[in-house]
């Protein structure tokens, strides 16, 4: 075995960790990695319970607005719902008032093909 062969203490736990994330059911909540585990949605980094523990944005760090909005976007007149992403343009969407959503990733990759 040579030294290239060798894996640090550090390398097997990031594999272990990896490994469990994996076999879990997962997700991202304003950009953090969420998990499910004994019964309820946890942050994966800290175990603690997603509800009654809001984070700031992932990707930016800025708190939800009072209404509860992405501070990025703000108030959008005429819009129901909507998500910058945190970071993952293929999770962005503008849903409107009439039913109709824009998907953010369409609009910036109007070419890319998406898996069904």
């Amino acid at each position: 075995m040579t030294d290239k062969d060798t894996i640090t203490k550090a390398e097997m736990y990031d594999l272990r960790i990896k490994n469990q994330v994996q076999k879990t059911e997962r997700s991202y909540l304003r950009g953090h990695l969420i998990i499910y585990t004994n019964g309820e949605w946890v942050y994966f980094d800290t175990r603690k319970p997603t509800v009654g523990n809001p984070r700031p944005c992932g990707k930016c760090g800025q708190e939800s607005t009072p209404e509860g909005n992405d501070a990025c976007l703000g108030s959008i007149p005429g819009v129901v719902n909507a998500c910058c992403g945190h970071g993952d343009n293929s999770s962005a969407y503008i849903d409107y008032q009439d039913g109709k959503r824009f998907v953010i990733e369409k609009i910036l990759n109007p070419h890319r093909r998406t898996k069904l």
